[in-house]
């Protein structure tokens, strides 16, 4: 990697600036001053390609090993740093363990898949343009026509949508589409562990409006960790959750759990509460698989 930079420096390239954000590796500046002091002499270009060589470092998802020792500086730089980096991996991963993952999922069962999503995001935040490395020059596109893949690419791109328009997040507009492969890429073998046999089946019993129960269908349907299935009647092994837009639809034999959704009632409201009904009782037959 110092032979990339060395060449670029022999032939005139240099930097001059140091970036914004610092990388979680710390710079070894007598490492750099003997390997580029009779190229260098300006300490603050010395500084300057001793950043780089540690940003590239953390270009690519590279990390292999539980015990790496790059995992400590990554949680000791966001135990003691705040910046756009750190914030953007925290929402990340919080985002993608409520969202995907059951209740007792820790990212400390994951360490390498946590490295690497450290290094993308870290990186990509640094960098702010897109940035082509080893992992976008292998062919993942297997995924492409992958359905759990496309759920988290498309959750990852809204994510990324709303992230971009926050202060000091616009360059995001720009990477999102990449970023949001690459960690689709990355995660959906993680995702498809828990999703194989452990999706939570939904019958709904509705009024025959179509107006009216479409977007209710389209909620659930869009639900990553659910399936739609039909209703038949008295066939209650056939789903784990009833939903009913009255009361009086629910058989009286039927003791699964379930929720009325009423259409005259404040709507937003209900779909909070349904959400969370449904993602209680997804987590309850994900710990009963456990």
């Amino acid at each position: 990697m110092l032979d990339i930079i060395y060449l670029r420096v022999k032939s005139g390239n240099i930097l001059t600036e140091k970036t914004t954000i610092a990388p979680y590796i710390p710079v070894n500046t007598a490492y750099v001053k003997a390997f580029f002091h009779y190229l260098i002499k300006d300490r603050k270009t010395l500084e300057a390609e001793g950043q780089f060589a540690s940003i590239l470092l953390i270009t690519t998802p590279n990390f292999f090993r539980k015990n790496e020792h790059r995992l400590t500086l990554l949680n000791s730089y966001l135990e003691n740093q705040q910046n756009s980096a750190t914030k953007l991996l925290k929402e990340f991963c919080t985002f993608f363990s409520e969202q995907f993952m059951p209740d007792d999922f820790s990212w400390e069962k994951h360490p390498v898949l946590f490295g690497n999503i450290g290094n993308i995001i870290s990186s990509t935040t640094i960098i702010e343009k897109p940035f082509p490395t080893l992992f976008h020059s292998i062919n993942h596109s297997r995924y492409s026509k992958n359905e759990s893949y496309y759920q988290l690419f498309t959750h990852f791109k809204a994510l990324f949508q709303k992230i971009s328009k926050r202060k000091n997040f616009s360059w995001l507009k720009n990477n999102r589409d990449q970023l949001s492969d690459t960690l689709a890429a990355l995660l959906v073998p993680l995702y498809e562990s828990f999703q194989t046999t452990n999706l939570t089946r939904i019958a709904l019993i509705a009024e025959s409006n179509y107006l009216l129960v479409q977007p209710l269908t389209k909620f659930i349907e869009e639900l990553p960790f659910v399936e739609l299935v039909a209703y038949r009647s008295a066939e209650f092994s056939s789903f784990d959750f009833l939903v009913a837009t009255s009361s009086y639809l629910i058989p009286e034999d039927c003791h699964l759990p379930s929720f009325v959704f009423r259409f005259s009632a404040d709507n937003d409201e209900q779909y909070i509460g349904l959400y969370q009904a449904i993602k209680a009782v997804h987590n309850k037959k994900i710990d009963d698989l456990i």
